[in-house]
């Protein structure tokens, strides 16, 4: 290991304190410690040629700031978008009659192949959420084969 790659490692405590003093959980501070030590290595290029260990102990907690606020901002949002989904999915509460009615297989598998996998998993009472990870597309993309479906199976009828 080279001597930045030393320098850097032995911050790791001075990183785990920093991240229990800034609000990460406990069990959390070595986890955080260790993804701000591999970014500071990965960045060593922006550390000034000669820098002391204090500023390079700086340097790396704002990297550990930085990225703790960053996750935090990450999971507000994650939460703020799956209670609009659960809102949206409230606000629509004719879906499962409609399709209830869609019993009839030949109906379903006149579909294109997409529609027909969101319908059926739709059928079976899971969320647009579970439908999303069972197909691996957005949520949106989910709602708007659901709309489209609708259309196709209303103007057959």
């Amino acid at each position: 290991m080279t001597d930045i790659g030393q320098r850097i490692a032995a911050k790791r405590l001075v990183l785990m304190g920093y991240a229990n003093k800034i609000g990460v959980r406990p069990q959390d501070c070595e986890e955080a410690a260790q993804h701000a030590i591999y970014k500071a290595w990965r960045n060593r290029h922006q550390l000034r040629h000669g820098a002391s260990d204090e500023e390079l102990g700086r340097w790396m907690c704002i990297i550990l700031r930085n990225l703790v606020f960053s996750q935090w901002r990450h999971r507000k949002f994650v939460e703020q978008v799956s209670n609009v989904v659960a809102a949206d999915e409230a606000c629509d509460p004719d879906w499962p009659q409609l399709f209830a009615q869609l019993e009839d297989e030949a109906k379903i598998d006149s579909l294109s192949p997409s529609f027909r996998a969101v319908v059926k998993r739709l059928i079976d009472w899971q969320s647009y959420q579970e439908i999303a990870a069972a197909l691996d597309i957005p949520v949106g993309t989910v709602k708007s084969r659901i709309a489209r479906a609708r259309e196709a199976l209303t103007s057959e009828a």
